[in-house]
């Protein structure tokens, strides 16, 4: 038998030092993150990182007239566009295993041209252009970004991702169910979307009834500023986080909203859309509603028009007033001005005025019907009077005369108003006497402001 081998000497020392390092290692590496979790600068950056600013949009509030129709209101609105260079890109792909290296690029340049000329026509009812601009625009495929359309809405939007293409060159049966877009005799395999699509959401001001009530509505500028009408005169009101600037301020600056921040967890990014928004204002479910009623303003708007037609006036105005309360039913002026797009016209900014309440002009034989209302108002006149007419009629200095220069002899109060009678009015408000017909136009108001909800009104007289 063999004797057992001679035992080994333990190397001691090894294992001591494999053990003091599996102890000092984690240690030290405990050690040094203490320390850097109480550096304050890297505690900051780990906490930007790792928390999301969310600024929600505080829509303004919606205008409505006295019948809950809406005026004025934030509305969702897409602008879409299209890049043909990723569009050529990924018509090519699709014809390069089917045909020669060296006439890919040939037959991919022919192929595209039949795209955007059917894309173009079904494009065109969408975005409100002609398919023959749209077919210019998109024909380079060389070119880098192309804006298809602006101010569409939702339903728009998706009737423009839903449109199909032929992927190769389509025969003419073909192109008719392309043009037809009847997708369900189009395999799969020969249809493709539309390469390229891009679109951006933004909220913008819309006004439903446009040039109708633009004077009286106004609009707000690109800093969400109320520039004219009764967007400007109830901008304190309308935002929810008012800044007290003006339409006029110099370097405006969009209003100032607080922040939501939110814990962004591992690498899931969390969308606007996902984020809870407990910052909203609870006013937001109130709306400002005003005494306009738009069936009468439509209507006045309409024979506004058909006047200005006919006798060609530099400008008018047409207001309904509901005379038990004074209401303002309507007030429709013209030229008047889109403010959906009021940036066309920054050319002539005194359109934006409502000018009935903004400029102070002479009523003329307008009047006529209040002087004889103070006149009866203070019993110095009675409907019986009746006054006599030369024609003319001598006045401090001054001759006055009818409007055709003719004198009608005797005249009745209803007579002086059915002539709009000059010589008649002034001896009747000579019955009155000056003080009392100026204390009864102070009575009424003349001379002060009516205190319309609308900005830029002079105290008139």
């Amino acid at each position: 038998m063999r004797p057992f081998p001679p035992r080994r000497k333990r190397n001691v020392g090894r294992y001591w030092f494999i053990a003091g390092m599996l102890v000092f290692i984690p240690l030290l590496l405990g050690t040094r993150v203490w320390f850097v979790t109480q550096d304050q600068d890297l505690h900051n950056r780990a906490t930007q990182q790792q928390t999301k600013s969310l600024k929600p949009h505080t829509p303004r509030l919606t205008v409505i007239d006295r019948n809950n129709q809406i005026l004025s209101t934030d509305q969702l609105f897409y602008t879409v566009y299209l890049h043909p260079t990723v569009f050529f890109k990924e018509t090519r792909k699709h014809i390069a295993q089917e045909v020669k290296e060296t006439q890919v690029e040939a037959v991919a340049q022919r192929i595209y041209a039949q795209q955007i000329t059917l894309l173009s026509q079904l494009l065109a009812p969408l975005v409100k252009q002609s398919a023959s601009t749209l077919q210019a625009k998109l024909s380079d495929p060389k070119t880098r970004t192309v804006q298809l359309g602006r101010m569409l809405d939702s339903t728009t939007l998706r009737q423009i991702q839903e449109i199909v293409l032929p992927k190769t060159e389509a025969s003419p049966q073909d192109w008719k169910r392309f043009s037809q877009q009847t997708i369900a005799e189009i395999p799969r395999n020969q249809r493709m979307g539309i390469p390229g699509l891009e679109w951006e959401l933004r909220r913008q001001r819309y006004y439903p009834v446009g040039t109708n009530a633009a004077a009286v509505l106004g609009f707000i500028n690109k800093e969400g500023i109320g520039c004219a009408g009764i967007e400007q005169f109830y901008q304190m009101q309308l935002t929810p986080h008012p800044t007290g600037k003006t339409c006029n301020d110099q370097k405006q600056k969009k209003e100032q909203q607080p922040s939501l921040k939110y814990q962004v967890y591992g690498f899931k990014q969390l969308l606007a859309a996902e984020a809870p928004l407990p910052l909203l204002p609870p006013t937001l479910n109130q709306r400002l509603a005003l005494t306009l009623d738009l069936r009468f303003q439509d209507s006045a708007q309409r024979a506004l028009q058909k006047g200005v037609d006919q006798f060609k006036p530099e400008r008018a105005a047409a207001i309904v007033m509901e005379a038990q309360t004074g209401a303002i039913l309507a007030l429709s002026v013209t030229p008047t001005y889109d403010n959906n797009r009021f940036g066309d016209f920054v050319q002539n900014t005194n359109i934006y005025k409502a000018w009935p309440v903004t400029d102070i002009y002479e009523p003329g034989s307008t009047f006529k019907p209040v002087n004889i209302a103070l006149g009866l108002d203070s019993g110095k006149i009675s409907p019986k009077d009746v006054i006599y007419d030369p024609g003319s009629l001598r006045l401090s200095g001054y001759t006055i005369s009818n409007f055709d220069g003719r004198g009608r002899g005797a005249l009745t109060v209803t007579q002086v108003l059915q002539y709009s009678n000059n010589i008649g009015m002034v001896k009747l408000m000579q019955k009155m006497g000056a003080g009392a017909y100026f204390d009864g136009l102070r009575r009424i108001g003349i001379g002060q402001k009516s205190g319309v909800d609308l900005p830029g009104e002079p105290a008139a007289g």
